[in-house]
C-alpha cells in the first residue's frame, strides 16, 4: 500500500506538534508604559507595568498629572470664584 502525500503531511505535522509541546520557551520581562493620558481626561495617571508574557509581575502607578496650574489660578481670585475651579478638578 502506497503512502499518500496527505498521510505524510499529517504524520509530519503530528511529530512536529509533539516536539513543540516539550520545548520550554525562553521569556523576558517586558516593560509597558500606559499613559499619561490627555490632560482633559478625568483621573489622569500613568502606569508602568512589568509583564512576564501575559502576566503582570509589577505595576508602578504615578499620579499627579492634574495640576495644570490650578494653584496659580487661585492666587488672583476670590473664594467664591475658586470653588467653581475646584469643582472641575478630578484628582482620582
Amino acid at each position: 500500500m502506497a503512502v499518500t502525500d496527505q498521510q505524510r503531511i499529517s504524520y509530519i505535522a503530528s511529530q512536529a506538534a509533539d516536539v513543540r509541546l516539550n520545548v520550554e520557551l525562553q521569556t523576558e520581562d517586558m516593560t509597558l508604559n500606559l499613559g499619561p493620558q490627555h490632560p482633559a481626561t478625568h483621573g489622569t495617571l500613568r502606569i508602568i507595568a512589568r509583564l512576564d508574557g501575559e502576566q503582570v509581575v509589577k505595576a508602578d502607578v504615578v499620579c499627579g498629572y492634574m495640576h495644570r496650574g490650578y494653584e496659580k489660578l487661585t492666587e488672583v481670585r476670590t473664594y467664591p470664584q475658586i470653588t467653581t475651579l475646584i469643582n472641575r478638578i478630578d484628582w482620582l
